[in-house]
């Protein structure tokens, strides 16, 4: 065996998965972008025309830099909410920790499109918000920008991925990290910065 070791033999699965059904897909897409189209044929002649044309045009500028700008402020977002509830599970829960997690996962059970149309009802113009709002007299007619808008999209995003910025953050799963978090004070991770110190010192 050498030096595959127990862990190896199941990190091998998920390996073998994520670069079968993500990122040879992605690889393929990378390489039909170096393509061009010919009425219906695909000519697979390498080419940087296409970014050439990506570059010039002012509208393709203008989405990427609206997409990026618009992930930064979802991870913003995201690690504001996301890094004191990750510190308060590895540092305060101890008996509740499993079932906290558990629930934090849980809108991960369900797919994307799902998560989605929750929000959808919620949001929408015959959504849960705007009923409310009809039923104390607060407008007369459904708020449309509710659901449409940048604002619902932010929110939507921010309620898919906090759960790995969570996860991720504190890493309150692993009890190592989590006892580590435990035994320091809540002064320290400032105090030992200019210090060097690590995680745990």
């Amino acid at each position: 065996m050498g030096r595959w070791n127990i862990g190896s033999w199941l990190a091998f699965p998920v390996f073998a998965t994520v670069t079968a059904l993500c990122l040879a897909p992605l690889a393929v897409l990378l390489a039909y972008s170096f393509f061009q189209v010919d009425f219906v044929a695909i000519v697979t002649d390498p080419t940087l025309k296409n970014y050439g044309r990506l570059a010039a045009s002012a509208t393709y500028r203008g989405l990427i830099l609206k997409a990026f700008l618009s992930g930064l402020l979802v991870v913003a977002i995201t690690a504001v909410i996301g890094h004191p509830v990750a510190y308060f599970i590895a540092k305060r829960v101890t008996v509740y920790k499993s079932a906290l997690l558990t629930l934090l996962l849980v809108p991960l059970y369900t797919g994307d499109m799902v998560r989605i149309f929750a929000w959808r009802v919620l949001l929408g113009s015959e959504g849960v918000l705007n009923g409310f709002l009809l039923w104390i007299g607060a407008i007369d007619t459904p708020i449309q920008a509710l659901l449409f808008s940048p604002v619902a999209t932010h929110i939507v995003l921010t309620y898919n991925y906090l759960p790995f910025m969570v996860l991720g953050s504190g890493s309150p799963m692993r009890p190592s990290t989590a006892a580590c978090w435990r035994r320091r004070p809540i002064s320290a991770p400032a105090a030992s910065r200019p210090s060097g110190g690590s995680r745990c010192r």
